[in-house]
């Protein structure tokens, strides 16, 4: 999907999209339909089936189809044996003509292949001697190199030890640093480590910047306060314009652009005194639908509202 559009989401899958956060829904283009398409009639001419816009089985047809054929020339039985439900086939001694395992052959007083056991060839026909060395065992009144309890204990960072049980050492008992503790001589880090992309070893301050931890500058920040916008007669898709309706709108309704007038606000002073007023552009229009994100009034006498619109179509 995500290499026939670029506005599937970060899994490559389809979205319905988001006009009032600005996110696309997803278009489905020619190419990933094409090539949908391509694999689902390929797999159907494989099979000898045609296509037939009258059929919607044809799929299932080609797949059972594909099946069949690909188990033609298997083998069936075994020996006279058929596969069971799972296909597999259990043959015994007997199917085979063969001693069964365990059993006992009575003519049997050979290996008809010499074996060595413990190192010492042995075809049946004599019997061998095995000595301790032979299967690295210790032997008797021998010195064990390994043994559960030692006949002497001793003491490992004074802790008495005789191999029965385990025995706990502190960081006290060797005379160092408890885990998480502060060392008083820790000048130096051993190894450096990367602080926003700047080597720090603990001997020197350093100064992270803005941009090392993906920051505006306050210069940068200001510059951004103020951005100017332009009206232009086909807006994209999710542009956001303060715009009047000659009729009233309840909040999320639609309207084609053809209905619509761009709108501002224009300081006027009368004989009423200062006071504030929407100004209605007849040219240009907007063009598309678009979604009214407020309330738009009824009308009153000469005087229109105005509400924020976002454009979706």
């Amino acid at each position: 999907m995500g290499s026939s559009t670029t506005t599937a989401d970060e899994n490559d899958e389809f979205t319905d999209g988001d006009p009032q956060t600005q996110v696309p829904c997803t278009w489905v283009m020619a190419a990933w339909l094409n090539t949908l398409q391509r694999e689902l009639v390929h797999l159907c001419e494989e099979a000898g089936i045609t296509i037939d816009p009258e059929d919607d089985t044809q799929v299932y047809q080609a797949i059972t189809q594909l099946l069949n054929t690909s188990t033609e020339g298997m083998v069936k039985t075994v020996n006279s044996k058929s596969p069971d439900d799972q296909g597999k086939i259990e043959l015994t001694a007997s199917d085979v003509d063969a001693l069964p395992s365990g059993g006992t052959a009575a003519a049997a007083t050979k290996l008809a292949t010499a074996h060595k056991i413990a190192g010492h060839p042995f075809d049946g026909t004599a019997d061998i001697t095995i000595s301790a060395g032979d299967v690295d065992a210790l032997p008797s009144g021998g010195t064990a190199a390994a043994a559960s309890k030692l006949s002497t204990a001793h003491k490992i960072a004074g802790h008495p030890f005789d191999g029965t049980a385990d025995i706990t050492i502190s960081a006290g008992d060797v005379d160092a640093l408890p885990s998480g503790g502060t060392a008083a001589a820790a000048a130096k880090l051993a190894t450096a480590h990367k602080i926003a992309g700047h080597p720090f070893d603990g001997t020197a301050d350093i100064t992270i910047a803005a941009g090392d931890v993906g920051a505006y500058t306050k210069a940068e920040s200001d510059s951004r306060y103020l951005q100017t916008l332009t009206l232009a007669n086909t807006g994209a898709v999710g542009t956001l314009a303060l715009l009047c309706h000659d009729t009233a709108l309840g909040l999320g309704a639609t309207a084609a652009g053809s209905e619509l007038f761009y709108s501002g606000f224009a300081a006027q002073k009368d004989s009423y005194g200062d006071h504030s007023m929407i100004s209605r552009l007849t040219s240009p229009q907007p063009t598309g639908t678009w979604k009214c994100l407020g309330v738009v009034p009824p009308p009153n006498n000469n005087d229109r509202g105005a509400s924020l619109f976002c454009r979706i179509a």
